[in-house]
């Protein structure tokens, strides 16, 4: 069982419901069956601090992983919880982005916690040949089109 802890720190009002579900979904389709998820999301300006202190980057993004855990994530696994990791995400980014890219707010949200969780998952589209990025295209499609 996947368990999945939300908060919206971001002053932006979202559904609640839908994205942890979508996280769950993402992760199920990625053979991960157990753990503990974070998903965060956040300002501007938290974002932005966030962004410098991990990543050393100046300005706010979109979307940060932290993944700490994928373990032996397999239904044969023992019955301690796997810490998978914490998304935090942008909404107020996410609205701009939508609008340069032709998507719609939510499928723009649904973009940003596909690409959180396959982080989580270990994938890496700076270094994956792209891998990462063909099978966020097939996701996105798959769950986030409207």
């Amino acid at each position: 069982m996947i368990d999945i802890e939300f908060k919206n720190r971001s002053g932006i009002k979202a559904d609640e419901d839908r994205m942890p579900q979508l996280a769950q979904d993402i992760l199920g389709k990625l053979g991960i069956i157990r753990g503990e998820l974070g998903l965060t999301l956040v300002t501007a300006a938290e974002m932005e601090r966030l962004n410098r202190r991990h990543m050393g980057a100046q300005g706010p993004t979109d979307v940060l992983s932290f993944p700490i855990d994928t373990g032996s994530n397999d239904s044969a696994g023992g019955d301690e919880p796997v810490m998978l990791g914490d998304i935090v995400i942008c909404p107020e980014l996410a609205r701009k982005q939508a609008e340069d890219l032709g998507n719609t707010e939510s499928e723009e949200l649904c973009l940003l916690v596909l690409h959180g969780v396959l982080h989580i998952a270990g994938y890496d589209h700076e270094t994956d040949k792209g891998q990462m990025d063909t099978l966020q295209k097939r996701l996105f499609d798959e769950l986030c089109r409207e």
